[in-house]
């Protein structure tokens, strides 16, 4: 089992030892047990909204929030028809839950468990942000319009993340969004930090 809080050793050559542990906070550099934890340090990150863990290790001791490197990441959530609001045109638009972290390189966006989008025609998914609303899933998108196990958004176009994004998904329907019906499907964004 993994500790639930930090276990901080002091070596008279190394200075602080690695420790491991986990918790439901975002590390934060300048914090007591990000900040005394060695370099090494390995930190589990327990989103329990989105039922998703992430691991960071301490890379170097500054004190900063990016001391701590996720390596790959993923952002995870289960989506419905409902989620969207339609913008009284061919595209309804929703936000993800959780930012993609600014220094992010986005690698792929997966869905998967698709109920078909089905609209009148076609129904395609497009991932971005604010901004640029097919940084991650170029327009044209995905295919929503039918049921799949797993569908690949393809090599994003953008993606370096520059800054804390909050993820906007776009579905566009042939001429009306109102056309679509139901749909659902999980969104993961796999990153490296």
């Amino acid at each position: 089992m993994i500790p639930t809080s930090a276990f901080h050793q002091h070596d008279a050559i190394i200075g602080p030892t690695p420790t491991l542990w986990c918790g439901v906070d975002v590390p934060d550099g300048d914090a007591f047990d990000f900040a005394t934890a060695g370099v090494g340090s390995v930190y589990y990150y327990i989103d329990t909204t989105n039922d998703v863990s992430q691991q960071f290790t301490k890379i170097k001791n500054d004190g900063a929030d990016n001391d701590w490197s996720r390596g790959i990441g993923v952002i995870r959530q289960n989506v419905v028809l409902a989620d969207f609001t339609d913008q009284e045109d061919a595209t309804g638009t929703m936000n993800m839950d959780v930012q993609i972290p600014q220094h992010a390189f986005v690698l792929r966006v997966v869905l998967t468990d698709v109920v078909a989008f089905a609209g009148d025609s076609s129904s395609a998914l497009t991932v971005g942000y604010t901004g640029d609303t097919d940084a991650f899933v170029a327009s044209g998108g995905a295919s929503v319009q039918a049921a799949a196990e797993v569908v690949d958004g393809g090599v994003p176009q953008e993606p370096a993340v520059l800054a804390d994004k909050t993820i906007l998904l776009t579905i566009t329907e042939d001429s009306d969004f109102g056309d679509i019906t139901t749909g659902s499907m999980t969104v993961s964004v796999y990153y490296l930090l």
